[in-house]
């Protein structure tokens, strides 16, 4: 599955950082569920996100 995305930026403490907003179905059909961690690896001109096999929760207030 491929999707694509904008990077954009973001106004941090008078500095302007990049950001990458992802969101949409596809990603629960990924597995991704809302309040999982994620792992991030960084490479040159590529991340990689995975969702760890022992799922790492993080409440944002819902009930899981």
């Amino acid at each position: 599955m491929h999707r694509k995305a904008t990077v954009t930026s973001y106004f941090d403490a008078r500095v302007t950082v990049p950001m990458i907003r992802l969101r949409g179905h596809w990603l629960k059909r990924a597995g991704f569920r809302e309040g999982d961690a994620l792992r991030i690896e960084v490479q040159d001109g590529r991340l990689v996100l995975t969702r760890p096999e022992v799922s790492t929760r993080i409440s944002f207030g819902k009930e899981h």
